[in-house]
């Protein structure tokens, strides 16, 4: 198992400790460490993928084994700053357990109890599912479809249609699979402020990011500055809601793009959540809207579609995802619920172009889990998963059980 860490995650680390070494010296620090480690056992039906339900094409079939692993650490220091990091271990696009990244790593401070500054690798303040990033948080195993299902959009190449199904794009050697709406990891580099207005009752979060937070790795080329805006408010104590909104640039450079002025394509993200809880039930949704311009990529003569003046021609194209979870928990069994989650995600044209009118096939899944404490330290969660794609007679059933030990 070939496993690195990034020569740049390590030097934003030692730049960080460097930076506080003359507070460290003159004051005491402390050091909070955390984490968790996942083994799950899953099975696939017989056209999952992870670009469609998370589960790799190639483990489809029963398989025990070590999901993600996560170390947290945060160093406190005085005068309100702090180096906050999550050292994941994770499969690699749902296949080999080989990926060992610092998905946080930023430097913080904290002036008072409302008001915060971040740099460096940063949660993406975006709805609300971003804000449980660990799986001791999140309700169910599998992300949401707006965060997890990859699009015929790419970051290398703007639009072609069918891509990865069956159509196969490799772009300098590697192969491309689309992009989701939002990537669900949930981390980008940059700066984020939160601005906690009237605490527990409205708050403010701004990032600006250095590339979309649909980009999946952790460098963007070229940069493409990009704004998340996000607002909640509490209206009384068993409603919590928000407005989040995400805009910037997404296309990377690479040879078959070389023509393209990267800079005119840009996604714009809005959306709305809402927490809504009494006593033993909870109902949690999100619905948000993506907005892409975009070239298109026609693959059967490796070019871009032109307009009649002979320019590459720009594309308008929308998304809308939607998920809502329905949860109860066992008032005679403290720590125990039971989850339904519906979820939607559809494509469309603002215009009138029959062939783009559906440029992507539109998705339902339907999901139902369970979870509970074994003790105080190890949770058990479960969920089966039903999922419907339009246009595809395709066996898209998924069950997931993880065992959760955190510290």
């Amino acid at each position: 198992m070939a496993i690195n860490i990034k020569t740049y995650q390590l030097a934003w680390l030692v730049v960080s400790l460097i930076m506080l070494q003359p507070i460290t010296l003159s004051a005491q620090f402390s050091i909070e460490v955390g984490g968790s480690v996942v083994p799950e056992l899953s099975i696939g039906g017989g056209f999952s993928d992870y670009n469609y339900n998370g589960i790799n094409a190639g483990f489809r079939d029963w398989r025990l084994g070590i999901r993600e692993t996560n170390l947290l650490t945060t160093f406190r220091l005085p005068k309100g700053f702090n180096v906050n990091s999550r050292l994941l271990l994770i499969r690699r696009y749902g296949a080999e357990l080989n990926r060992l990244t610092f998905a946080r790593l930023n430097l913080e401070y904290q002036p008072s109890n409302k008001l915060s500054f971040k740099l460096g690798r940063v949660m993406i303040p975006f709805g609300n599912f971003y804000d449980r990033p660990l799986p001791q948080d999140r309700l169910l195993i599998t992300a949401p479809l707006g965060y997890l299902s990859y699009t015929n959009i790419s970051n290398q190449v703007g639009y072609t249609s069918n891509l990865y199904e069956p159509q196969i794009l490799e772009v300098d050697g590697q192969l491309d699979y689309g992009i989701p709406l939002l990537y669900e990891l949930g981390y980008g580099n940059g700066f984020r402020l939160d601005w906690d207005i009237k605490p527990d009752t409205f708050e403010v979060d701004l990032a600006v990011l250095m590339a979309s937070p649909s980009h999946r790795a952790n460098r963007s080329s070229p940069i493409h500055p990009t704004v998340v805006l996000r607002t909640e408010f509490r209206p009384t104590y068993f409603w919590k809601h928000g407005f989040s909104a995400s805009y910037g640039g997404f296309m990377q450079s690479n040879s078959l793009n070389e023509e393209l002025d990267l800079s005119r394509y840009k996604q714009l993200i809005v959306g709305t959540h809402a927490i809504l809880g009494y006593t033993y039930f909870e109902i949690k949704g999100e619905v948000m809207a993506s907005l892409f311009q975009v070239p298109q990529f026609l693959s059967d003569s490796t070019g871009f579609l032109l307009d009649d003046n002979h320019d590459v021609q720009r594309q308008n194209l929308s998304s809308i995802s939607a998920y809502a979870d329905a949860k109860v928990e066992m008032p005679f069994w403290p720590g125990a619920y039971v989850v339904y989650r519906y979820e939607f995600l559809g494509f469309q044209s603002p215009g009138n172009d029959p062939i783009l009118s559906d440029w992507d096939d539109n998705v339902v899944r339907h999901s139902i889990g369970i979870g509970f404490e074994i003790s105080r330290n190890i949770l058990f969660k479960s969920a089966v998963a039903v999922q419907d794609v339009q246009n595809r007679n395709w066996d898209l059933r998924q069950w997931r059980s993880s065992l959760i030990l955190f510290f």
